[in-house]
C-alpha cells in the first residue's frame, strides 16, 4: 500500500468515526433534552399539586367544609400523585442513554407511564377545582341567606 492509498484510507476511516461521533452527540442531545422536559414537567406538576394542596388543607382547617369525605380523598390523591412523581425523579438514571439502545417495549412503556402520570395529574387538578368551586358556591349562598335574614 503506498502512501497515497494510506492517507485515504486514513481520512475515510477519521470521516466515518466523526460521524459517528456527531450522531452519539445528537442522541445523546436529543434523550438529555427529554429527560429535561420530562422532569420541568414533574416539577410543574407537583407545583401546581402543592399549591392545591394548600388552598384544600386551608379550608379543611376552616371548618367549614361541605363534604368532608370528597376533601379527604382529594387530598390523598394529590399525596399519591406526587408520591409517585417524586419516587419517578429519585429512580431517575443519571446516565444518558441513546434512544436506539432502550428496548422498544420499554420505551413503550415509559411513555405508557408518562401518559398515565399525565391523566392522574390532569383528574385530580379537575376534581380539586370542582370541589373549591362548590365550597366557594356554598360559601355563597351561605352569605346571601345570612343577607337575607338581616
Amino acid at each position: 500500500m503506498d502512501q497515497r492509498e494510506y492517507d485515504q484510507q486514513r481520512f475515510f476511516a477519521q470521516q466515518f468515526l466523526l460521524a459517528v461521533v456527531e450522531r452519539t452527540a445528537r442522541e445523546q442531545t436529543s434523550v438529555k433534552i427529554q429527560q429535561e422536559l420530562a422532569t420541568r414537567f414533574q416539577e410543574q406538576a407537583l407545583e401546581k399539586l402543592d399549591a392545591i394542596r394548600d388552598k384544600l388543607i386551608e379550608i379543611q382547617n376552616s371548618g367549614e367544609v361541605g363534604n368532608q369525605r370528597r376533601l379527604d380523598a382529594i387530598l390523598a390523591d394529590i399525596n399519591a400523585v406526587s408520591n409517585m412523581i417524586m419516587r419517578v425523579q429519585e429512580t431517575r438514571l443519571m446516565t444518558v442513554i441513546p434512544i436506539e439502545a432502550v428496548h422498544p417495549a420499554r420505551l413503550a412503556q415509559f411513555q405508557e407511564e408518562r401518559a398515565a402520570m399525565f391523566t392522574v395529574v390532569e383528574r385530580v387538578e379537575k376534581d380539586a377545582q370542582e370541589f373549591l368551586e362548590q365550597e366557594k358556591q356554598s360559601e355563597n349562598e351561605d352569605e346571601a341567606m345570612d343577607e337575607e335574614e338581616d
